[in-house]
């Protein structure tokens, strides 16, 4: 209890002791006894009894004061008492606190001009003028003046008591935003508040306050104002960074609020990628471009899928297949990237594949086996291709279609020497014929077999009928097999070809020196010269038809 009060409970006793009749001394004795108890309902009744009793000034200020400690504030008497403390007792000391409730029961009850009113006449006299300066701001909001109720927010938030700093805190913000981008001047004293003020204030304005309706203009207004300044922008990146900033219609950002060299959250550009009112893909672009933060596969990918969108196809190949640790990257976009890079054509291919080396199409190779792809990489580097389809069967025997592709491409090769190339071409035949296909593939295997065992026949040491009749034979055999070569497959014919030609060349050699090694009967004797002769034509015409052909 306050000494006042003390001070005028020991007055009433007094009083009260010296009359016995209910005196408004004695009543009042007892309602102070009573409220010293905390049982201010009984105490009030006496009081008002007791304000009816007396008509002494100095008592009826004073019950007029225990009135107001008894009354709840839903007491209905309760202006009268405090408009009778004014009106006859304004000089109080106190008197400014009864203008100021008089002013909170008028704000509380929606009377906001009444309000202000009695906060104006209770400023001039306020212990605590920042106080009624916050009442008085407040009543300017309600008064729909939101630019002087910031002002007048801002001029008391530094001097009041911490829990209404942390009232405003919250209240400035819906404030803010209720307004737009306020006047410079009001701006610049909330970027100069302490940290623990302002770090608060702007969470509270950038993550809390309006984020589920669509941006307006003025919304712009005031978060560019927010961005230009040094000491908020960093709360504006905070928030763009979690993704609190209008997270409905992301692309409200990359629209007027940042720059591609600002930094933002990946989530808020894919958001935005999605959204059925995106900005332009080079408006995009120019945002990922400059994307400095972690790699992140889903704007790789939203990249890409921009470059295809403005048809820049052999741009969105070259960009994915130089992103960094690709191999890192899952299938389902490696395979995206291997389906891009089939779309180009093979000049656009041998041109990317120049640019990036081979090691990214190994890795999309390794990730998402594709044959069409490796053909047309084959073509472009067999030499690397196909040894990198060799290496790909580990140990198993490769299969016919690798064995054809390898043998035309050693068909064509100029850097081997000619014998080298003949051996390789061979062992590859030679595996080819291990499983041929019916048909012209089985005949070329019969027709090769031929011509070897060719090579080993024994024509007669005598020239004689028999000798040109076994002759002939042979020569028949060998030109069968050349013909059988061009009825079998291309493919099969590139590797065939050097083969046969050199068995054909064997077989004409083992002619030409059973030739030379033939004799004339005795008998015949007479017919030497002739008969060397006869054996330089023939000779002749093997050396033209099946040696001097390349």
């Amino acid at each position: 209890m306050s000494l006042k009060l003390l001070f005028t409970l020991g007055l009433y006793v007094v009083q009260a002791d010296a009359h016995f009749e209910q005196t408004s001394s004695s009543l009042t004795a007892k309602a102070l006894e009573l409220i010293q108890k905390n049982e201010k309902s009984k105490a009030l009744k006496l009081l008002e009894q007791a304000f009816d009793k007396t008509q002494d000034p100095v008592e009826l200020r004073e019950i007029s004061a225990l009135i107001l400690e008894a009354s709840p504030l839903n007491y209905s008497k309760r202006d009268s008492y405090l408009k009778y403390l004014i009106k006859y007792f304004s000089d109080s000391d106190e008197a400014w606190s009864w203008y100021k409730e008089l002013g909170d029961r008028a704000f509380e009850a929606g009377k906001a001009s009444e309000a202000e009113d009695w906060y104006l006449r209770s400023l001039p006299l306020a212990k605590d003028r920042n106080l009624v300066r916050y009442k008085l701001a407040w009543v300017q909001w309600n008064l729909k003046n939101r630019v002087s109720a910031l002002t007048g927010f801002l001029e008391v938030i530094l001097s009041i008591e911490p829990s209404l700093q942390a009232q405003l805190v919250k209240e400035i913000p819906r404030l803010w935003w209720e307004i737009g981008p306020i006047p410079a001047d009001q701006f610049e004293k909330i970027a100069a508040l302490p940290d623990n003020l302002l770090s608060p204030l702007m969470n509270n304005l950038l993550e809390k306050s309006q984020l589920n309706r669509e941006p307006t203009p003025s919304d712009s207004a005031l978060l560019t104002q927010v961005r230009d300044d040094g000491r908020t922008k960093i709360y504006f990146l905070k928030a763009i960074h979690l993704n609190t900033l209008f997270p409905k219609t992301p692309c409200f950002l990359f629209y007027s609020l940042l720059t591609p060299d600002d930094s933002y959250s990946p989530e808020n550009l894919l958001a935005c990628m999605k959204s059925s009112k995106k900005p332009s893909a080079s408006l995009l672009l120019s945002f990922l471009e400059r994307y400095s933060g972690e790699p992140n596969e889903k704007l790789e990918w939203a990249r890409a899928e921009l470059l295809v969108d403005q048809k820049r196809i052999s741009e969105a190949c070259i960009k994915s297949l130089q992103i960094t640790d690709l191999a890192k990257r899952s299938k389902a976009f490696l395979h995206y990237i291997s389906q891009l890079v089939m779309q180009l054509s093979q000049k656009e291919l041998r041109d990317i594949s120049q640019i990036t080396g081979n090691e990214p199409f190994e890795i999309l190779m390794k990730t998402v086996p594709n044959p069409f792809l490796l053909e047309r990489l084959q073509a472009i580097d067999p030499q690397v291709w196909i040894t990198y389809e060799e290496n790909s069967f580990n140990g198993r025997t490769p299969t016919k279609n690798f064995f054809l592709k390898k043998g035309g491409w050693i068909s064509q090769r100029t850097d081997l020497m000619a014998d080298e190339r003949v051996a390789q071409l061979a062992e590859i035949f030679q595996k080819l014929l291990v499983n041929p296909a019916k048909g012209p593939e089985t005949n070329l295997k019969k027709d090769y077999e031929k011509l070897k065992n060719l090579s080993e026949t024994t024509l007669p040491s005598t020239f004689s009928s028999t000798f040109k009749k076994e002759y002939d034979a042979w020569l028949s055999s060998m030109d069968s097999c050349i013909g059988g070569l061009s009825q079998a497959p291309s493919e099969w014919q590139a590797i065939a070809r050097p083969v046969f030609h050199e068995e054909i060349k064997k077989n004409a050699l083992s002619l030409i020196s059973q030739i030379d090694a033939t004799t004339l009967d005795p008998e015949l004797a007479s017919l030497g010269k002739s008969f060397e002769q006869k054996k330089e034509e023939l000779k002749a015409e093997l050396q033209k038809k099946y040696l001097d052909k390349k």
